[in-house]
């Protein structure tokens, strides 16, 4: 059986492969054959794409350090509790609507920095 990483390698490269397979056949099923620069910066975008979807891959692997995501969450929580002092000048006349907002941010926030904090544990609320 393949790892995770294993698969999404070949679930990306069948698709690139057909591509280039597209590219290089351009000349069957063209009227007028593509000028080789044109093919070349064909090729070169594929081979672009593949680059970029490997340091997504990398970048989507990565665990979060437990220093960012505790600053992280004392930033939210700050911000989320402020917010309101700054509306309130603006919205004075929809306090109750400030509140229930900081409310449902709040509660958002929290769950999502859980998340954060332990990607691999599934709860189930």
């Amino acid at each position: 059986m393949r790892s995770g990483r294993a698969m999404n390698e070949v679930l990306i490269s069948l698709p690139c492969l057909s591509v280039r397979l597209t590219i290089a056949s351009h000349v069957k099923y063209l009227d007028v054959p593509l000028h080789v620069n044109k093919e070349l910066r064909l090729y070169h975008c594929v081979s672009d794409f593949v680059k970029a979807y490997a340091g997504l891959m990398k970048l989507v692997s990565t665990l979060f350090l437990f220093p960012l995501v505790q600053m992280t969450r004392t930033f939210l929580f700050i911000w989320i509790y402020m917010l309101p002092w700054v509306l309130v000048n603006d919205y004075g006349h929809k306090l109750p609507a400030l509140v229930f907002m900081v409310f449902f941010i709040t509660y958002g926030e929290f769950s999502t920095t859980s998340t954060w904090h332990s990607p691999t544990v599934v709860t189930h609320s």
